[in-house]
């Protein structure tokens, strides 16, 4: 038999729930982005600016980088095993304090929530809730994080 998914905990520190429709779009997993061209492949985890951003499991970062070629916002991206299957994560706007080959256990501080909603204000974009992204994938395609994040 299989076994159970993983758990995941909460990246973003206090827990304050998913980005809701804004002024900015919708946070929510699959929600139309790009005027319908494409979905959206995570979700947006509501933070306040500068909070802690932690493991949500056992994993090892594989790559620290920029969200967007030209900005500042942070991009993290890690590598996770429930004992059966493989797991990505991808985080972005967070300020990274790890680094590549880090092996971090669930609850490790990743870095602190960036400030999304000025980035957009300076693309004409008003309105956006401080937000962290968040993914998940394993080689069958994405998953809606929200399955697998305790509560």
């Amino acid at each position: 038999s299989q076994p159970k998914p993983l758990k995941l905990t909460w990246p973003c520190h206090p827990n304050l729930g998913v980005r809701q429709i804004d002024a900015a779009g919708d946070g929510s997993y699959g929600a139309s982005r790009d005027g319908g061209t494409r979905k959206h492949l995570g979700v947006d985890l509501v933070c306040q600016i500068g909070a802690d951003v932690v493991a949500p499991c056992a994993c090892e970062v594989t790559h620290v980088g920029l969200a967007y070629a030209g900005s500042h916002l942070g991009s993290i991206h890690l590598k996770g095993w429930d004992g059966w299957r493989a797991y990505t994560f991808k985080l972005l706007y967070v300020a990274p304090e790890c680094a590549v080959g880090q092996v971090l256990a669930r609850g490790d501080i990743l870095g602190s929530a960036q400030n999304i909603s000025a980035y957009y204000e300076t693309k004409g974009i008003h309105g956006m809730t401080p937000h962290v992204h968040f993914e998940v994938h394993t080689t069958n395609g994405p998953l809606n994080p929200l399955t697998l994040l305790e509560r």
